[in-house]
């Protein structure tokens, strides 16, 4: 699964796929994986992971913070004072909106 609970807060495992044509969410057997049209450059991959989670998932920002692979593709993201259900409610949301 790719949430895990963390007494009041939840820890979102992603894959990112930078310089992608469009942004959207897929759900992999172990990972999130976003598509993100910014570039792995400058950190411009990474501040725009968390506006685009931030925006979709109507999640502050600061309640967002990059835990694990700030360089990788494969990162571990700490999502502060939501549930793994409520997260992941949103999440499919998202994807339904999608399609």
């Amino acid at each position: 699964m790719f949430l895990i609970s963390k007494d009041k807060d939840t820890i979102l495992l992603v894959k990112i796929v930078p310089n992608s044509k469009k942004n959207y969410l897929t759900i992999l057997n172990d990972r999130l994986k976003i598509n993100i049209t910014a570039p792995p450059i400058d950190n411009r991959a990474n501040i725009f992971l968390i506006d685009y989670i931030s925006k979709n998932l109507n999640i502050k920002k600061n309640l967002i913070q990059i835990v694990q692979g700030k360089k990788s593709k494969l990162k571990s993201l700490l999502i502060k004072d939501l549930s793994r259900d409520d997260i992941n409610q949103k999440i499919l949301e998202v994807i339904n909106a999608q399609s």
